[in-house]
């Protein structure tokens, strides 16, 4: 609740507004805030991440939950979490995802490491405490147990189930009190049938598969070499925000997490051009920002770019003469992006879901595409066996004969 607030107030500090949504805010903002916001907050979140990392290596998300040692980091890891905050309060590319969940994580390993528990259960309350993080600022109980369970431990054991399910629905719960059960997504009601839904589900596959893994190459190759913690990370920051606000006089939806592009495509703001160019636009200023040296979430930024190709292909569609539905083609598209990036197939489908509350059976849509999606992304990253190590394979008996045979 803490970040959440505080995310809010520099939102509405940095660009101005009292009331409405982030998209509205700004929309209304002069093009020279908007150069100010996200110039402003590259410098000083620079500045801190300078600061910080200097001193010490801030621990991952992974290190928390399986490394004790590293809960001992935790005002470093909380300071981490504020600038996160920061960035992405003044319009950066980034998912806003990432702070509470690293805040929750070293929060639940500081209060466990006492406890004499097992270090399987210990591990299961820490990623819990990470999903129950992500639900609590989305509003998805179920996808933040999915989250822990199918990215974090990748494991399937019922009392794990248990715990990481009872930990995300108890952190979304106390939300409820502040912010109401509402999605975090509003659409407008589906305006077409089912069927062209369904069919669009299967043919989604290949293009998502494509787009997730251009996403994920390049935010990869971001974050392989980021800028060192040095003074030019400041520079390096400031440098990417004033990028960002000159694309944003042109293309507001740029900024913030994504949820900006979902904002558009619910209130009507279809532009061709506008979402054509947010496919490639989205993922390019997401790697700059991890290329400068920011640190942040990934979830929305590649559930927004996959939405904005829905969108695109629906538009297409629609002024073709077919009348199909733009939000629930943004949304299976959104799915399938984010299931190929996380290579999680059932958390893309559920996120999405609770996301968006739309109706029941989009949920087997989502489900299609997202298996699909991961199934084709999981095969092509096996590696082909050469010719040369095929004959250098070795040789065994044949079980009957005695006879050798290729292994």
């Amino acid at each position: 609740m803490a970040l959440t607030f505080l995310l809010h107030l520099i939102e509405r500090c940095a660009y101005g507004y009292g009331h409405g949504s982030f998209l509205t805010g700004v929309h209304a903002t002069p093009w020279w805030r908007r150069v100010a916001a996200t110039t402003g907050g590259g410098l000083l979140a620079g500045t801190g991440w300078w600061l910080l990392r200097r001193r010490r290596n801030v621990p991952s998300l992974n290190d928390l939950v399986h490394k004790p040692a590293a809960s001992q980091r935790i005002g470093t890891v909380l300071a981490d979490a504020l600038l996160q905050v920061l960035i992405v309060g003044s319009g950066a590319s980034i998912g806003r995802e990432g702070a509470p969940r690293q805040s929750a994580a070293v929060l639940a390993a500081t209060a466990t490491r006492r406890l004499r528990l097992a270090d399987i259960d210990q591990q299961a309350l820490i990623a819990g405490a990470a999903g129950a993080g992500l639900s609590a600022v989305y509003n998805t109980p179920i996808a933040g147990a999915v989250f822990a369970l199918e990215i974090i431990l990748r494991t399937r054991r019922p009392r794990t189930i248990a715990i990481t399910v009872g930990v995300s629905l108890t952190g979304t719960s106390i939300l409820w009190l502040i912010h109401g059960t509402g999605p975090t997504y509003r659409l407008p009601p589906m305006t077409s049938g089912w069927a062209p839904v369904a069919v669009w589900s299967v043919i989604a596959i290949v293009p998502c598969l494509i787009l997730g893994r251009a996403f994920t190459r390049l935010t990869h190759a971001a974050r392989r070499h980021p800028t060192a913690a040095t003074p030019r990370l400041i520079l390096s920051l400031g440098a990417t925000g004033i990028a960002l606000g000159v694309a944003g006089w042109w293309a507001p939806e740029l900024f913030g997490n994504g949820k900006a592009v979902i904002d558009a495509i619910a209130d009507g703001n279809r532009s061709l051009a506008l979402l054509t160019t947010l496919i490639v636009l989205k993922p390019v200023a997401t790697a700059g920002y991890l290329r400068a040296g920011a640190t942040g979430g990934l979830l929305t930024p590649s559930l927004a770019t996959g939405a904005a190709m829905g969108a695109v292909v629906a538009i297409v569609l629609h002024n073709a003469g077919f009348p199909v539905d733009v939000p629930s083609f943004a949304l299976i598209a959104a799915v399938g992006c984010l299931a190929t990036t996380q290579k999680a197939p059932l958390f893309a489908a559920m996120f999405t879901f609770e996301l968006a509350h739309p109706a029941v059976w989009e949920l087997a849509c989502f489900v299609i595409t997202a298996l699909g999606a991961s199934y084709l992304n999981n095969k092509r990253a096996l590696p082909r066996p050469s010719r040369r190590s095929q004959r250098n394979r070795p040789k065994k008996a044949h079980p009957k004969d005695g006879s050798y045979t290729e292994s």
